[in-house]
């Protein structure tokens, strides 16, 4: 998770499966191999920690994906950008 008003990383969530496709695997109660309790501290790549550190400029990063968004997918539901 990130705050979004300040860009603060807080507990993320693990997805070992995150090549399955299709908008109902990642509904709620559907992902029985996505953890929920948002207790994961470090990246599973390194043992990096990530929990506290800031993204920034994210204002101005959501400002771009939500524009590019609507302008070049609007019909999609859910788009993953890699920023």
């Amino acid at each position: 998770d990130v705050d979004v008003k300040t860009g603060k990383v807080l507990g993320g969530t693990t997805n070992a499966h995150w090549y399955r496709l299709g908008l109902h695997e990642c509904l709620p109660g559907r992902c029985p191999w996505r953890s929920s309790d948002h207790a994961v501290t470090h990246h599973p790549d390194g043992d990096i920690p990530v929990t506290g550190s800031v993204v920034p400029d994210i204002r101005e990063m959501l400002h771009l994906v939500e524009t590019s968004h609507q302008k070049m997918c609007p019909d999609v539901p859910l788009v993953g950008w890699d920023v």
